[in-house]
């Protein structure tokens, strides 16, 4: 592969940059996809719109006017999605990293100006705690320098898949140049605010997803490649540029004899889209993909989905559903971390079903310009981009051509190995192997190793919503891990106090959640109450402590063993679904 692809690439993502920021169910959304649509038809068999209800949310130019009694200024700023359209004014209040640390400041009745958090996605806690404490807006200061940015924000806390309520007040991002300009007159005067957010929101939008199919000699596996369209912004790496490597590697496949059918899918309404402010607002697109049209051609003709999503600079990480994946990546790629795949991503709409699927990306390393004005070509670094083109091209051509390129039967052994290992400590009862045994032979290897994906790999929220925010992350079998890591600290406090030593105490304590959050499903998983412990041991009654985490100690112990004991009665309810579906 010669290496003039990069410019291919790049011109690819500067045609696709002149439709602009891109909302699902916009009029700039048709366009994108009109030139998607046209490049697509010349090279594959069938080319496909899917349209589909969203939720549509378009800033037309919101304002944020500010003045004191010595200076009026009109700043430039950017609506956060799901800003309503409002016009609202008040006194401005600035506060140290709000919603992030607590603070005695009150907001209430008050515009609240604060910087961003270092995670931009936590803009949404910040909200939450804005409207909590009554305030009546929110500006949040960029932490990087000539930049706006767009991370939508919601009106309740938590990641339920079900229709939820709007935000009711508005919030607004500045660049950082404006906020310290903000702080600076806020600290030598009374500071008045006007926001106005000129924004449109259409129940009614009609969504879109393109999806082109390449016949293959065996139409019963398909290989599904994907990316999304929309983005905020501009939007190269996030992602534009998976729409180019798309369009690129399709033009590949056109003169290539494909072993399996072969779809190339730009979906829409990644971003935000899904119904009602549904609070799981990304990856509607490709949820509604699965749920409307894979099902139909059926789950189990899929045999593997490979997703590109915010690729930019930095190391590359590749997040793939289960196992067989991670094998076959680790088989197949140097110097690229792998991981369990991110809840974050498309590709997690197929693999908590059970599929084999991945994405590669560089999240981690583009936070700068991660949904800003700055996500340009020239802030990529375009050895990281040829090195993402490069893998890909391989990955996809191989998962296209091999024969038997996935082994469905790593992630039924890794998961034996686990129940071995935990048999041999005591954790549980040696006939949960017959019992794991009986699925096999009853469903099948591939039945099973699907089943393990989707109801064994789970995101995990650490602690509860409301107190604590953290980015939510893949675990395997995390129910049982979770415990299993209480159990381990209680012992040590246990030990400690026993002891007579102190010292590490309460630092053990303040650093395990309360509780674990299975998101989507909204499953709670208690583990302990710290507040209770900390008073007790500040007033020096140790034994109570003690006595308290002895009790719960047997309590955690228990439910662990019950947690992986109940795995095969968990495996089996999924096995039926998948057995009924295949």
């Amino acid at each position: 592969m010669k290496m003039r692809f990069l410019n291919e690439a790049f011109r690819l993502v500067n045609e696709l940059r002149k439709f602009g920021e891109i909302v699902s169910g916009s009029r700039r959304e048709e366009k994108i996809v009109k030139y998607i649509l046209d490049k697509l038809q010349s090279y594959a068999d069938e080319v496909k719109i899917h349209g589909f209800n969203v939720t549509m949310w378009i800033d037309n130019g919101s304002q944020l006017y500010v003045k004191n009694k010595s200076k009026e200024e009109l700043i430039k700023a950017a609506a956060l999605p799901y800003t309503p359209r409002s016009h609202v004014e008040g006194n401005m209040v600035y506060v140290r990293e709000f919603g992030i640390r607590e603070s005695k400041v009150d907001v209430e009745g008050k515009i609240v100006l604060t910087e961003w958090a270092k995670d931009p996605d936590e803009a949404e806690h910040q909200y939450l705690e804005a409207i909590e404490h009554g305030a009546l807006g929110l500006i949040l200061i960029d932490n990087y320098p000539s930049r706006l940015r767009r991370i939508v924000v919601k009106g309740t806390y938590g990641y339920s898949y079900n229709p939820s309520i709007p935000p009711p007040i508005p919030a607004l991002g500045i660049r950082y140049e404006d906020g310290l300009k903000l702080r600076k007159m806020i600290g030598t005067d009374s500071v008045s605010v006007e926001i106005e957010t000129n924004v449109k929101i259409d129940f009614e939008a009609e969504g879109k997803t393109v999806e082109a199919i390449f016949n293959g000699s065996c139409e019963k596996e398909k290989i599904l490649i994907t990316a999304h369209h929309d983005h905020w912004f501009s939007g190269v790496s996030d992602d534009l540029l998976g729409v180019a490597f798309l369009l690129w590697e399709a033009e590949k496949l056109k003169r290539q004899k494909l072993l399996r059918e072969v779809r190339v899918i730009s979906f829409g309404a990644e971003e935000c889209g899904a119904p009602y402010f549904t609070e799981w607002y990304w990856s509607y697109g490709s949820r509604w993909y699965v749920k409307n049209v894979a099902l139909k051609y059926g789950l189990d003709t899929i045999y593997a989905i490979y997703n590109w999503d915010v690729v930019g600079k930095g190391e590359i990480v590749i997040s793939a559903s289960g196992f067989e994946y991670l094998k076959f990546l680790s088989r197949k790629v140097n110097r690229v971390f792998l991981e369990l795949d991110s809840p974050y991503f498309d590709s997690y709409s197929f693999s908590s079903l059970g599929l084999p699927s991945a994405t590669i990306n560089t999240i981690r390393n583009v936070m700068d310009i991660y949904h800003t004005d700055k996500d340009v070509l020239e802030s990529l670094d375009s050895n990281t981009v040829k090195e993402a083109f490069t893998l890909s091209h391989k990955i996809v051509h191989d998962l296209i051509s091999e024969k038997h390129a996935l082994d469905t039967s790593v992630n039924v052994k890794v998961l034996e190995k686990i129940l071995e290992s935990e048999i041999r400590k005591g954790n549980v009862k040696p006939h949960i192997l017959m019992k794991y045994g009986n699925l096999v032979e009853k469903y099948g290897v591939r039945a099973l190793s699907m089943a393990i994906t989707s109801e064994l790999v789970k995101p995990i929220h650490e602690g509860d919503y409301r107190t604590s925010y953290s980015p939510l992350i893949q675990k395997f079998l995390p129910e049982y891990i979770y415990l299993r890591k209480c159990i381990s600290h209680v012992r040590k406090i246990l030990a400690m106090i026993s002891e007579g030593f102190f010292d590490n105490v309460v630092t053990i304590l303040k650093n395990i959640p309360s509780e674990v959050i299975i998101s989507g499903e909204e499953k709670v998983v208690p583990l302990i109450r710290v507040k209770p412990l900390l008073k007790h041991l500040e007033l020096g009654n140790r034994d109570v402590v003690h006595r308290s985490l002895a009790d719960l100690l047997k309590c955690l112990e228990k439910r662990s063993s019950t947690s992986l004991e109940r795995t095969p009665e968990i495996l089996e309810e999924r096995l039926r679904k998948i057995w009924r579906s295949l």
